[in-house]
């Protein structure tokens, strides 16, 4: 992500999924996850499938979030 229409491109992804809200750190180059029902990598990973951008970390927050990279 180099800019601000790459962050409203990961952002949208995330949103599509109901439950899921996303809010993209550009200089961290990260997304936090805040969802009604806990995710897996397989499942983050695959919101992004539309579009050019890869999931590279997961780390799952207790009980508050999900991080993806």
């Amino acid at each position: 992500m180099v800019c601000s229409h790459c962050v409203r491109n990961v952002e949208n992804a995330f949103h599509s999924v109901e439950g899921v809200y996303a809010v993209v750190d550009l200089c961290n180059k990260t997304a936090k996850l805040y969802a009604k029902h806990p995710l897996t990598r397989r499942e983050t990973a695959a919101m992004l499938g539309d579009t050019s951008y890869t999931l590279t970390e997961f780390k799952e927050e207790k009980n508050e979030s999900r991080r993806a990279r």
